[in-house]
């Protein structure tokens, strides 16, 4: 569980090392990926994009960012 600004693509190098991998875009999509990646036999990495925290004007960011 990884934190910060990252612009790579967590599922891309997943997958490059054999390793089954699911990217989540969408929030619609999170609960169906994850369903998923529950079921599955073996690891899975569930690469997620959030928005950054200083981006989503919560309150929260002016004292964690």
């Amino acid at each position: 569980m990884g934190q910060g600004r990252s612009e790579g693509d967590g599922r891309a190098l997943a997958l490059a090392y054999g390793i089954k991998a699911e990217r989540v875009e969408d929030p619609a999509d999170l609960h169906r990926v994850l369903g998923r990646a529950m079921s599955a036999r073996g690891p899975v990495l569930v690469d997620v994009v959030v928005q950054p925290l200083e981006e989503a004007n919560a309150p929260v960011s002016k004292w964690v960012a």
